[in-house]
């Protein structure tokens, strides 16, 4: 079998003791995130203002990621229910400490 040049640098690494074993759980980790990321996607165009789109990519830059990613993960969150405001929790907070 022949191998590609990319896969005869992966068995170099391999003999040079490059790569180590993962747990199972961070195996089990790993696996739900690339089933995550072979989801099928489907594009969608929407209507932003220049003001939110420009507060986007600074977030998002300050996140490291690029501003569709950003939004995606948003959507994402809220339509699983799990998108949290920050105020909020602020508030609650406070409202233990105090209470």
């Amino acid at each position: 079998m022949k191998l590609t040049k990319d896969e005869k640098e992966i068995q170099k690494g391999i003999a040079r003791g490059d790569y180590k074993p993962v747990s199972k759980s961070e195996s089990e980790r790993l696996e739900k995130i690339f089933k995550h990321a072979a989801r099928k996607v489907t594009r969608i165009n929407i209507r932003l203002t220049d003001e939110d789109i420009a507060k986007l990519k600074s977030r998002a830059d300050r996140e490291g990621i690029p501003y569709q990613t950003l939004i995606g993960g948003v959507l994402h969150k809220f339509v699983n229910g799990t998108l949290v405001n920050v105020d909020d929790i602020k508030t609650v907070t406070k409202l233990l400490k105090t209470g």
